[in-house]
């Protein structure tokens, strides 16, 4: 992660079996973190929003008055020493990082992993979701065969990135942590059940974004005077599908299509997929001609990477990425975006290296966060996007 804060981050180590902290909320803009005491959580009596972490932890989130986050941890059962828990509360989202998986952080482990508030947003909490979605990057190309004893479960693979996306069932979590616990990390060797692996990422959820549509602003109609009207060239467009039965974009303008959602079909049943697309090539029929695309005589590839409600993973937009460049699209508009980062996300990866073996052009919003620290999302963040 980009981000190192320094007098915005107050980190609490508590050495119990039950910690309970508050935090701030993200509307308060302050790091500082208190101590709320600590005691034992019988079953039954545990309360709030659950999130089960990567290594088996689970997290309890309840708001409290002023906007405040009370932090409850649950430990997963270990051998040996009871476990230590970090809290710390970054740029507003509140991390909750097991003391015996600290020395991977950064090496092996992504530190949304443990950012309870992102995967709250995400809906990543046990009760929306009964597996952790995770992309897990190989150091070679084969699979380690010991990943399955770790109770993750193949999704579909990313040979751009050398990863599987794969799930993490909320039940068997506590394996993959005792497997974590003993695990050591260097920048060319990983030890133990993860032999093999170089990084584990969240497998996060991206959304629509949107696109200001005035043509005048992009120069459009001097491009289309001197004769570029997009004829010959195919390009993806990555989001919510695309209605084919629109004027605009029948008789033929989508020439192939899949679908990398969760949704049943690649047909656009939320509308912004079919908005990129009319920007991109629709021919104004609907209009007499006097709302056409940017270039309106390209052909369009459908790819489907977000679902009925514009929300996707990670994986699944990677997925469509490389199969858009397998079809040797000229250009991919992705209008969608995730978090900040430094680009060394698996998405902002998957562009760059997906450029250099198609050159394919990858054309990405910046987002919508305005001016100040981080503004541009993942994707856009990429050198070669």
């Amino acid at each position: 992660m980009p981000a190192k804060p320094r007098a915005r981050q107050l980190a609490i180590l508590v050495t119990a079996v039950l910690l309970l902290a508050t935090v701030p909320g993200p509307a308060t803009g302050s790091a500082a973190a208190q101590a709320g005491g600590a005691r034992l959580a019988r079953p039954g009596q545990e309360r709030g929003l659950a999130i089960t972490l990567l290594t088996g932890d689970k997290v309890l989130l309840r708001q409290r008055p002023g906007d405040r986050q009370a932090v409850q941890v649950v430990p997963a059962r270990r051998r040996g020493a009871r476990p230590t828990f970090q809290i710390v509360s970054i740029r507003g989202d509140v991390h909750v990082i097991p003391g015996d998986v600290h020395h991977l952080l950064g090496r092996l482990l992504d530190l949304d992993l443990f950012n309870v508030s992102a995967l709250q947003r995400m809906g990543y909490g046990d009760a929306r979701a009964s597996s952790l979605p995770l992309i897990v990057q190989r150091r070679t190309a084969s699979r380690p065969p010991a990943l399955a004893r770790a109770s993750l479960r193949p999704v579909r693979e990313l040979a751009s990135l050398r990863a599987t996306a794969m799930r993490q069932p909320r039940a068997d979590a506590a394996k993959l942590g005792a497997a974590l616990a003993g695990t050591t990390a260097t920048p060319t060797r990983t030890s133990g059940t993860l032999a093999g692996v170089s990084r584990v990422w969240l497998d996060r959820r991206f959304r629509a974004t949107d696109l200001d549509p005035n043509l005048t602003q992009i120069g459009a109609p001097a491009a289309w005077s001197a004769g570029l009207t997009g004829e010959g060239v195919k390009v993806a467009v990555l989001d919510t599908g695309i209605d084919t039965t629109h004027p605009d974009l029948r008789g033929g303008k989508v020439v192939a299509e899949a679908n990398f959602s969760e949704a049943d079909s690649t047909t656009d049943h939320y509308g912004h997929g079919t908005h990129m697309a009319s920007i991109v090539a629709g021919t104004g029929a609907r209009s007499g001609g006097d709302r056409k695309g940017v270039a309106f005589e390209a052909s369009l590839l459908n790819g489907k990477v977000l679902d009925d409600f514009g929300f996707g993973s990670e994986s699944g937009i990677i997925a469509g990425m490389e199969w858009a460049a397998r079809q040797r699209a000229r250009v991919v508009n992705m209008s969608l975006g995730g978090w900040p980062t430094d680009g060394s996300d698996p998405m902002s990866q998957a562009v760059t290296r997906l450029t250099s073996r198609y050159r394919t052009l990858f054309v990405v919003a910046a987002g919508n966060s305005g001016p100040g620290d981080q503004t541009v999302e993942a994707p856009g963040v990429a050198t070669a996007a």
